[in-house]
């Protein structure tokens, strides 16, 4: 999923199924049900979890040195393996 600008914000609440890659310097919010993850890839900009966010198992992410993976505060998502050189962000649930 490319998110343009880093001032775009682009929310997906769909089943990733067998994984996502993040590019473009925007922000990518996951919300919804996500039973199976699979390879998160971030490349640029900020992949977001949703404090809504259900997280499931299997999941990898590889956050490149110009990205972020936002938690949002959520302990939802059980990283199987965490790889690169970019930003890991606990976050905080808003709701809490």
């Amino acid at each position: 999923v490319f998110v343009a600008g880093a001032a775009d914000v682009t929310t997906l609440g769909v089943p990733l199924g067998s994984g996502l890659t993040k590019a473009g310097a925007g922000t990518l919010v996951l919300d919804g049900d996500q039973a199976n993850v699979g390879l998160l890839s971030v490349l640029a900009g900020t992949l977001r979890l949703n404090p809504g966010y259900a997280g499931g198992s299997n999941a990898y992410a590889f956050v490149a040195a110009a990205a972020t993976l936002d938690l949002g505060g959520t302990s939802a998502l059980a990283l199987d393996d965490l790889t690169g050189s970019g930003t890991l962000d606990l976050g905080t649930d808003p709701g809490a």
